[in-house]
């Protein structure tokens, strides 16, 4: 199944401080992150923002432009045409069909 790499929010990130120690996420913090809008990382988990639902992939980046809308095998997957449908991948790209997770064209029916 193809997947999108997901940043991992448990190691430092190179320009930035690591967090004070104690410091978590609250319920409602992960929402305002770049991790929920682009990747889905929208749940507080043990105090880290993470992916959880396919509700979590529907707020995401990633169902808007690509249809990686429904959670399967811990990442976002289009796993229905309908995923597929509205996305930026189908009205500018033509993929519009939902194949191993991605949003794919359809086969030419043309015979040659």
């Amino acid at each position: 199944m193809w997947q999108v790499a997901i940043p991992d929010t448990r190691t430092a990130h190179p320009h930035r401080p690591p967090a004070a120690a104690g410091c978590t996420v609250g319920p409602t913090d992960c929402a305002q992150t770049i991790g929920c809008k682009a990747f889905g990382q929208c749940t507080s988990v043990a105090g880290r923002c993470r992916l959880t639902s396919s509700a979590d992939c529907q707020t995401a980046g990633l169902c808007t432009t690509e249809g990686l809308c429904q959670l399967a095998d811990h990442a976002c997957a289009a796993l229905a045409d309908t995923d597929c449908g509205s996305s930026v991948a189908c009205l500018a790209h033509d993929r519009c069909r939902a194949h191993a997770g991605r949003c794919v064209r359809e086969p030419s029916k043309e015979q040659p």
